[in-house]
């Protein structure tokens, strides 16, 4: 099959399955557009379909073409009485809403991240604007008969909101790479022209589209796509001009569909069509463009961070909005919980990428998760939040009828499902999202280790959990330190083999930055783990490669045998503590229980503390020096870089150096594939 037919056929294929997904799931409420996504998701690089798509440039082309078609037809669709009743509100939901969400948005991510007050900013507009294809597919699809005001100033706000949130995107991205205006005043002509200029075009498009239909004959079926390609080259010629695209279209929308149009149904009938499959190509499209990997990696931020803007930052940004428009407490509340978000936050999301912003990933992946949170939590429930809340024009039936079909109602209980399922499996994603090493085996017996440690291979060919309990009952000296040893070695050298892995990426980072070569989003996501955990800023590859190095085995070895008197201390047969320390999460550093899992997650703690804390600078600084001589690092000479581990210092060092070289253990200090197949019988150790 050639390449062209391959094409048409996977997206065919996918928008069919689409539509046939939404519309078996939507029999239990599920938000169609989440339904796109999910299958977007699936159909990606890391799901079912391994389909790799990873061209930004395009999504964003496509994304806001799609956008312009759905604000087209979204303002076509709204009546000018309508318009009227719901513009000052929806005004101030656009403005005022989105700088106030964005602002307290942006203050929650730089006190949960740590981010500098700019890149804080930036995630909180990314994430501030409501979106119109949700908004409408949910107030539009579900049949609800909420009230005219109510829908109104949703419908208008999420048409109107998208260009206040693109202008503080761009502003912050501007900031970020040096491109921002000089002055004060620049930043208010800029501001006043994209909105000026946007609307001005934006209605005389929508009129002169009106006027050439009424002086031109065409073909029934060219009405409709007449009047779009007027809407996308009002967007287009705004975007030109560096005016506000998406508000042009939208009023060129709202122009065209209070006028006198011909041909009035087909063309609203053709262009409820074309919005339908822009929503269903663009949601697919950014479903594969992001990898779950990176929301698993971002989940317990994500979740934050979408919690904190579902639940204060834009309710606080509505009731103060809303304060001069006599809403009722609970028509706000309503307006609160349909702050739906869904392609536009994506959509933003990949302008830092294309900018080259730092961390830009981590704005793209965060904004893909809180769009899921939203449409699965918020969008699941809107129903029940328009009964809740008393928004649904008064049907024949009492108010106590009604509140019992909410109770009853299969949907009721499929959201709240749907929503508790989503707080559960995030917080299990974070629990096991920590990469732990290849254990294969927990011996139950000394006897079970030794048949482990014996298969072929430097130190045994397995990785041990935990050492069994009875591992201190082995009388024999030689053979407790034997034992001890082969268990050490081959998960000391899992973990540097990890470290060597993770500075093979930063090499080739540096490469790219030497070829001008833009990194990927999924290396840009592994490029910001890896900053996170050696404790680097992401520009500062250098360092970072500094710090992603191997530590010497013999120097991890007699730090163990100093910490666990040879694995007979409780600390190690208990709670699998090899070096005398607390376990701590591999990003945040924040404290859990003294109780490692295995015995690889203590080596990788331990790694970790030298590689990123900077009381052991001086190691590193000594380790890259051997280092560019070409030579394998050594515990011996390592070890007096050490001191700060212990509180007694260089008493400390002194009893490393000697366990190191009373038990030789500077001949494991070499390359996994140099290493020697079975230690020789050792000594007692010098403590």
């Amino acid at each position: 099959m050639d390449s062209a037919a391959y094409i048409l056929l996977l997206g065919s294929g996918l928008v069919v399955l689409a539509i046939a997904a939404a519309a078996a799931t939507g029999r239990i409420g599920a938000p169609i557009l989440l339904v796109f996504l999910a299958l977007g998701m699936l159909a990606g690089e890391e799901g079912p379909g391994g389909i790799a798509f990873e061209n930004y440039e395009l999504a964003y082309l496509f994304g806001g073409l799609a956008l312009a078609i759905i604000l087209f037809d979204g303002g076509a669709r709204t009546s000018r009485r309508i318009f009227r009743l719901a513009a000052k509100p929806a005004g101030a939901l656009a403005t005022v809403g989105v700088a106030l969400t964005a602002g307290l948005t942006g203050a929650f991510a730089a006190w949960l991240f740590g981010f500098g007050w700019v890149e804080a900013g930036l995630l909180g507009a990314i994430v501030a604007s409501t979106d119109a294809a949700a908004v409408f597919s949910l107030l539009g699809g579900r049949g609800l008969r909420v009230a005219p005001r109510v829908a109104a100033t949703l419908e208008a706000e999420s048409g109107l909101n998208d260009p206040i949130a693109v202008f503080l995107v761009l502003a912050f991205v501007s900031v970020l790479t040096g491109t921002a205006p000089d002055t004060w005043y620049g930043w208010v002509l800029s501001v006043s022209w994209q909105a000026a200029g946007g609307a001005v075009i934006g209605m005389a498009s929508g009129w002169l589209i009106l006027a050439a239909q009424k002086r031109l004959n065409m073909a029934r079926g060219l009405y409709p796509i007449f009047a779009l390609a007027g809407g996308i080259a009002a967007f287009g010629f705004a975007q030109s001009l560096s005016a506000s695209g998406f508000l042009a279209v939208y009023l060129a929308g709202v122009v065209y569909g209070n006028g006198d149009r011909r041909e009035a149904d087909a063309v609203a009938s053709a262009l409820d069509g074309f919005a339908w499959l822009a929503q269903i190509g663009m949601f697919l499209m950014l479903g594969m463009l992001v990898f779950p990997s990176h929301l698993i990696a971002v989940a317990p931020g994500a979740l934050a961070i979408a919690a904190f803007l579902i639940l204060v930052a834009r309710p606080l940004a509505v009731f103060l909005s809303l304060i001069p428009f006599r809403f009722l407490p609970r028509e706000r509340a309503f307006v609160s919980w349909t702050g739906l978000r869904g392609a536009v936050p994506i959509f933003l999301g990949v302008i830092p990428v294309l900018a080259g912003v730092e961390n830009a990933n981590l704005y793209f992946s965060i904004a893909f998760a809180v769009v899921l949170v939203s449409l699965l939590v918020q969008g699941w429930t809107i129903p029940l939040a328009a009964r809740l809340t008393g928004v649904i024009e008064d049907r024949p039936g009492s108010e106590e009828r009604r509140q019992r079909a909410v109770w009853r109602s299969p949907r009721t209980w499929a959201g709240l499902a749907a929503a508790s399922a989503a707080m559960v499996s995030t917080v299990w994603i974070a629990r096991v999202a920590e990469p732990t090493g290849p254990v294969t085996i927990a011996p139950a017996s000394v006897d079970e280790l030794r048949a482990a440690l014996s298969a072929d291979g430097p130190g045994g060919a397995e990785l041990v959990a935990d050492f069994p309990p009875d591992f201190d009952q082995i009388e024999d000296v030689d053979t407790r330190k034997r034992l001890f040893l082969q268990t050490l070695e081959p998960l000391i050298r899992a973990g540097n083999a990890q470290v060597l892995d993770d500075r093979a990426a930063i090499e080739n980072w540096m490469s790219a930055e030497l070829e001008g070569r833009r990194l990927t989003l999924s290396e840009q996501a592994h490029r910001d783990l890896l900053a996170r955990r050696y404790n680097t800023p992401y520009s500062d590859l250098e360092e970072m490669l500094r710090r992603a190095d191997v530590i010497p085995p013999s120097l991890a070895m007699a730090q163990a045998v100093l910490a666990t008197g040879w694995g007979t201390s409780d600390a190690v047969l208990q709670r699998n503590a090899l070096f005398g320390r607390r376990p701590d999460t591999p990003e945040t550093g924040e404290e859990r229980p003294m109780q490692f899992e295995t015995l690889y997650d203590s080596v990788w703690d331990y790694m970790r503390a030298l590689n990123s804390r900077p009381e052991y600078s001086a190691l590193r600084e000594a380790r890259e020096s051997v280092r560019s001589s070409n030579v394998y690092p050594r515990g011996d000479a390592m070890a007096r870089y050490i001191g700060p581990y212990a509180q007694s210092g260089e008493a400390y060092v002194a009893q490393v150096q000697a366990v190191i070289e009373s038990n030789e253990l500077t001949r494991f200090d070499q390359p996994a594939e140099s290493s020697e197949e079975s230690p020789p019988s050792l000594d007692s150790p010098r403590l």
